[in-house]
């Protein structure tokens, strides 16, 4: 999955830097070094993925439910994971102001595509349902810092632009289920002692209303259909749990 993400970026630059006259670029995923500008005669990005973790600032605590038209099953599904990729984007060529440009195209492509267009997806990063954000030159969390990076990757500190992508996915596939569709209320006049023995009368109440039309003609959603049902309820009922 993350080397779709790979293949969309590298598009993307590829694209930017023909549309803009930039010159010729090529695009790798190696950790830096400097021997990197060495090997390479055309002048090149390198995109080093050093993080991935959720973001559970994103993440999602709700089902999809898809309530059928007939039956009594249905379906859930659990709702998307948003996966933060961290890239340290290097450039590399023969001079130092050359990999400078190669950094600005760069930086530039990421902010004119804050959201990775779909063009730039292949159709297997399209059927996960991916939406990819890009985050561009923002400060590393925590106490770590950019020299820390350097130091645990073991190269000396070269410039650099921090990219974050925001990929939200939903890999997980829908689960058949029985829906409720309506529960029993059990009902009883006061307090009784003698226990589960003693008389209840019961009520069945929909699930979701239909729509019933208000004072004025409008409809009520499900929740003033719930309001309802309760209120036709004898006000002296005490309710037992």
């Amino acid at each position: 999955m993350f080397e779709l993400v790979d293949d969309a970026i590298s598009k993307l630059l590829i694209k930017h830097f023909a549309d803009n006259d930039a010159g010729k670029v090529e695009i790798s995923f190696a950790m830096p070094s400097a021997a990197l500008g060495e090997k390479q005669a055309t002048p090149h990005l390198n995109l080093y993925l050093y993080g991935i973790q959720e973001n559970t600032a994103m993440r999602g605590h709700t089902l999809d439910v898809r309530r059928p038209t007939q039956g009594e099953l249905g379906a859930t599904r659990r709702g998307p994971v948003t996966v933060e990729l961290k890239f340290l984007v290097t450039g590399h060529a023969n001079d130092p102001k050359t990999e400078h440009r190669l950094l600005s195209e760069a930086f530039v492509a990421f902010l004119k595509n804050s959201v990775l267009p779909e063009s730039m997806m292949s159709e297997e990063m399209l059927s996960l349902g991916a939406q990819t954000e890009l985050v561009v030159a923002q400060p590393i969390e925590g106490s770590s810092s950019l020299s820390d990076l350097w130091m645990a990757l073991g190269q000396p500190q070269r410039p650099a632009v921090l990219l974050t992508v925001n990929m939200t996915v939903n890999p997980f596939e829908s689960r058949k289920v029985r829906l409720v569709r309506e529960f029993v209320l059990g009902m009883t006049q006061g307090i009784d002692r003698s226990g589960p023995n003693r008389s209840i009368s019961t009520r069945s109440i929909m699930v979701a209303p239909e729509e019933k039309k208000g004072a004025r003609g409008s409809p009520k959603n499900g929740a003033q259909g719930w309001r309802d049902a309760i209120q036709t309820l004898d006000p002296e009922t005490t309710w037992q749990v």
